[in-house]
């Protein structure tokens, strides 16, 4: 039995360094089974755990070695040796202790499983990020910095979390290995310390969760940057040519003589510098009032009345600085007049990741073309049914199952996370009080239902034109 399972998730791109992790989950696996199912004597234990250990030995002096050729920075050789050494002897002393320990096989094995997903995850994709660089011309110390800033906070926060829960396991089994004494007590200090733990993944839960607000928050805010330019550009240059005209006119004027035709002519320049100006003027004021409604619901959890046919219109507006170079269209079939209560940031977060999960996935980062549908309906017991689908690449049914799983991406090797979805189906769920399911085939598009309640949360009926902007 495969307890630890390998997936494209743990590779680095390290072709070396990804055989060496297979085969070392493989002797995990190994090792793990033999342990459960307990049908080996002692001597042939000790062998397959000699075989795992010194496999590992092999493996952390390539890795080491791979820096060393490379020059990786010193501050990542420090620690990833140090890291190396620490499992070394941690593993070895719980293999001793074993006998000493209640469940030993699905301690150790939790324990090498827990571990080597933890290091994989963090730092070996970490060096893998750096040699990438290194290789690509950077120095050792700029390849260090920019791994670092490339890690999303979320990830970062739920691998520090993993780590986390890593040492404590370690902790644990050394206390165990060491006494039996007080089994109560123990029991209860550790139920404390799960809870504290559990709290503490909450905690990096609701950050992952502000976090992904804030870096959408911050591409709308380039986005609408870049969307609010143009018209003030042309706004701005009109303005210009009024003046130019401005001053022709008084030269004119100055004249003995002034021709009439010229004078016309200039007047007619200034109108039509007037009339784009103002439509101009316009269209940045409108950018304005979608950008302040969207900005300010998606910084913050509030309730309020609102429009949905509104807020898709400032969704799909904030994200025209992605769109508008494609061959992707949206279209909406929404009641103008449908008004609900709630948090609307709620929505548009997640309809915001459903479209940069379509742009990037379902149309190839804008590279294929195609429809966008969202519809929106009322059932009678008060539930509204939010229907988004494209018509780009699908998924298999093994990938659309798993979508909304954390960390789960077919894009590692470009940058993905894994998130975006999870933080939507957190959103629809925790939030939203309501449920999110995703349909799928390969080559058919990708359809997402997004069911939750009209009104979610207490608050006093209102007229949405009473509602602030």
């Amino acid at each position: 039995m495969k307890t630890f399972v390998w997936d494209s998730n743990f590779t680095t791109g390290l072709e070396t360094v990804d055989a060496q992790h297979h085969h070392l989950v493989e002797l995990i696996n190994r090792l793990g089974a033999s342990l459960i199912a307990g049908d080996q004597d002692e001597a042939a234990l000790d062998a397959v755990f000699g075989d795992l250990a010194a496999y590992a030995r092999y493996h952390f002096a390539e890795e080491e070695g791979l820096m060393s050729a490379l020059a990786v920075d010193a501050r990542h050789q420090e620690s990833h040796r140090r890291h190396h050494a620490q499992f070394i002897d941690q593993v070895s002393s719980m293999w001793t202790a074993r006998h000493t320990v209640a469940n030993p096989a699905e301690v150790l094995h939790g324990f090498l499983a827990a571990w080597l997903g933890y290091h994989i995850l963090g730092e070996d994709q970490d060096m893998a990020r750096q040699i990438a660089r290194i290789r690509a011309g950077e120095t050792p110390a700029a390849a260090f910095d920019h791994a670092r800033l490339a890690v999303d906070h979320g990830t970062a926060a739920l691998l520090a979390a993993l780590g986390n829960l890593y040492h404590v396991l370690a902790e644990q089994n050394r206390d165990l290995a060491a006494a039996n004494l007080h089994l109560e007590e123990r029991v209860a200090e550790r139920t404390r310390e799960l809870a504290r733990k559990v709290d503490e993944l909450q905690t990096m839960r609701d950050e992952l969760l502000q976090s992904e607000k804030m870096a959408s928050l911050g591409r709308m805010v380039a986005g609408f940057a870049h969307e609010v330019n143009t018209p003030v550009g042309v706004a701005v240059g009109a303005a210009s040519h009024i003046e130019e005209a401005l001053a022709a006119i008084r030269t004119l004027l100055a004249a003995e003589e002034v021709s009439e035709e010229q004078l016309l002519a200039q007047l007619q320049t200034i109108e039509q510098a007037c009339g784009l100006t103002m439509s101009n003027l316009r269209r940045a004021a409108r950018l304005v009032q979608s950008f302040k409604r969207t900005s300010v619901d998606q910084a913050s959890e509030s309730s309020r009345d609102y429009r949905m046919a509104e807020l898709i219109d400032d969704v799909i507006h904030g994200l025209h600085a992605v769109f508008k170079r494609t061959a992707i269209r949206f279209e909406v079939d929404c009641p103008a007049d449908l008004e609900l209560y709630g948090p609307p940031g709620a929505v548009e977060q997640i309809l915001t990741n459903l479209a940069m999960n379509s742009y990037q996935h379902g149309y190839d980062d804008g590279s294929r073309g195609g429809v966008i549908r969202i519809a929106v309906s009322v059932a009678a017991d008060g539930w509204v049914r939010l229907s988004y689908a494209d018509d780009g690449r699908g998924m298999a049914p093994d990938v659309a199952a798993r979508v909304f799983e954390p960390f789960f991406t077919t894009r590692r090797a470009k940058g993905g996370s894994g998130l975006g979805l999870y933080i939507a189906y957190n959103l629809a769920t925790q939030t939203l009080g309501g449920a999110i399911s995703c349909h799928s085939e390969a080559g058919r598009g990708a359809r997402f239902d997004l069911d939750f309640p009209l009104r979610v949360g207490d608050g006093p009926a209102a007229a949405c034109e009473d509602a602030e902007p």
